[in-house]
């Protein structure tokens, strides 16, 4: 376990770093394989370390004057592959905006040991946002959900699972909903 605290301390100094527009610690703790997947909090997503490498540059460059805490709710390491879930927030100067802003995100990171050594294998992360009460959405005819263009590009990549179903009934969102999904 000792050595996995101490992937858990280089990946927190890494993230720092990041926020002050250096990705170069944070690169060296992923793993360099075709089958790494980054599904970013800017958006997008890429498979394959030739595209999750220049996201992380590009996520990294738009931060100036940044700084960055987590707070883990959940971790689980096995003998080879770990996992963490935070809540990761951040801020600063965002493409060299006058004012520093803030972005907390909400983040799953897997991990698994090659050669020895912890590496990333795939970071999820998405805006975090208010928490809202479960509710009944009011149905609203029309609307039909899609595959999003990451699972579509994803997808066309490499297909291990059987396409799902295709529900009878459209899925349906609210006027907000739907905007919000653009």
């Amino acid at each position: 376990m000792a050595d996995r605290d101490e992937f858990a301390a280089q990946l927190l100094d890494a993230l720092r770093r990041s926020v002050q527009g250096d990705a170069e610690p944070r690169k060296s703790l992923w793993s360099h394989r075709d089958d790494v997947t980054i599904f970013g909090g800017w958006g997008a997503c890429e498979q394959g370390w030739a595209g999750v490498e220049p996201r992380l540059d590009w996520a990294a460059s738009r931060y100036s004057e940044g700084w960055f805490d987590r707070e883990n709710l959940l971790e689980g390491v096995d003998q080879d592959i770990a996992y963490s879930v935070d809540i990761e927030r951040s801020g600063g100067r965002f493409d060299n905006a006058p004012d520093a802003r803030q972005a907390p995100l909400r983040v799953t990171h897997l991990f698994r040991r090659e050669n020895g050594e912890w590496r990333i294998v795939h970071r999820h992360a998405d805006f975090l946002q208010p928490r809202q009460e479960p509710r009944l959405a009011p149905l609203r005819a029309g609307l039909q959900a899609t595959p999003s263009a990451c699972s579509a590009a994803l997808g066309a990549r490499r297909r291990t699972h059987p396409e799902p179903p295709v529900l009878e009934q459209s899925l349906r969102f609210s006027p907000l909903e739907a905007r919000r999904m653009g």
